[in-house]
């Protein structure tokens, strides 16, 4: 659906870099743990790399969760 969440509460899209900011400034945040469903579009998760690094975070984690093929 596009929604957006952090700390697991949805935000609006343009709220994200001065959420980001704010964690920084108040919170002392450095790192990010960006977890995204399979259909969000590349350039989206880009996008919140780019606003997390402008806000002063400094490390960004990939989530990911990796099906296991393998038989019980």
């Amino acid at each position: 659906s596009g929604q957006i969440f952090l700390k697991g509460s949805p935000i609006e899209p343009e709220a994200i870099e001065t959420l980001f900011k704010k964690l920084v400034m108040e919170e002392k945040v450095t790192k990010l743990v960006l977890q995204a469903d399979k259909d969000v579009k590349h350039g989206r998760v880009i996008e919140i790399m780019d606003l997390s690094k402008s806000a002063g975070i400094q490390s960004i984690v990939i989530a990911a969760r990796w099906k296991n093929n393998q038989p019980d």
